[in-house]
């Protein structure tokens, strides 16, 4: 594991060299475009969750801005390393000779690498060989279920930008391998009450706790505990209420576990809008099923 992170941070190393050489080499500015779109297809393939992955990710406009911005941060760093190769090369005062394709394909050879070393979907901690595999976890062991959890979700803790539900659910289920799903939700809900959850580890909290199967298997109470804990963002307890009223279109009995009316009252008040009356509606859902139930 250490010497592939190292392996790792040597193919991410070629990526910049790149530019730096071609710099050094004494080309034009003309090779930065070329640079450019290489820096950028490194991303999209090294770093996907960061980009649309289905129709209805375009039409967000935070995502086109959030991928204007990665886009002039390419730009960016091309420029500042042929900028750094151009001084370093004039300081010196001899240009070497070699062809502009070597910094080129130098460039280019990192993307390969770094995706045969590293799968972006699953992380370092999900690629283990089985026999690295935490086989041996005590299952009684609460402090040690809730470190092995929180190890899991370093990945999604350093992922930036958006993720979507389909690729917070693929992370959950990797880690669903190696840790029972109580534990995986404390640790996401931990992670979230400190205040510096990413946006991937919110929306994983989201996801896990609102997927109709958990939501049968976990406490009772395990969406008040998340409703409690979740930031109040419009968007993300929009997700929250929305989730568990289709869950509980699909089995009614899921209605025992949806918040008490208190507290999604609570939350509709300080939020207002199109939330509130997502959180309002699943009270009276919760309300009227419960009835049903009874009856």
């Amino acid at each position: 594991m250490e010497m592939r992170a190292r392996l790792l941070k040597g193919a991410t190393a070629l990526l910049y060299l790149g530019p730096l050489l071609a710099g050094l080499g004494g080309y034009g500015w003309t090779l930065v475009p070329t640079f450019v779109a290489i820096f950028v297809l490194w991303q999209m393939i090294v770093r996907p969750h960061q980009w649309p992955t289905s129709l209805s990710d375009l039409q967000s406009r935070d995502l086109w801005v959030g991928i204007a911005a990665q886009i002039a941060v390419q730009i960016l760093l091309v420029a500042v390393f042929f900028g750094v190769g151009r001084g370093i090369g004039g300081a010196a005062g001899t240009v070497p000779m070699y062809s502009q394709a070597v910094p080129v394909a130098m460039s280019f050879l990192s993307i390969p690498i770094c995706r045969l070393l590293w799968n972006p979907w699953k992380g370092d901690t999900f690629e283990q060989p089985a026999d690295e595999a935490p086989q041996t976890l005590d299952p009684n062991n609460i402090t040690e279920r809730l470190a092995l959890a929180d190890r899991l979700l370093q990945p999604l803790q350093d992922m930036n930008g958006r993720v979507s539900e389909a690729d917070a659910l693929r992370h959950l289920q990797a880690m669903a391998k190696h840790v029972d799903h109580t534990a995986l939700r404390d640790a996401l809900i931990v992670r979230v009450c400190k205040g510096d959850a990413s946006q991937a580890i919110r929306t994983a909290l989201v996801v896990q706790t609102t997927d109709p199967m958990l939501m049968d298997l976990l406490e009772e109470d395990s969406l008040t505990r998340v409703l409690q804990a979740l930031p109040e963002d419009p968007a993300l307890v929009g997700l929250f209420a929305e989730r568990v009223r289709a869950a509980i279109g699909d089995d009614a009995d899921l209605a025992v576990c949806v918040p008490p009316d208190l507290a999604l009252h609570a939350m509709a008040k300080r939020l207002g809008g199109e939330v509130s009356d997502a959180l309002l509606a699943l009270a009276r859902l919760r309300t009227v099923e419960r009835n049903s139930i009874s009856a």
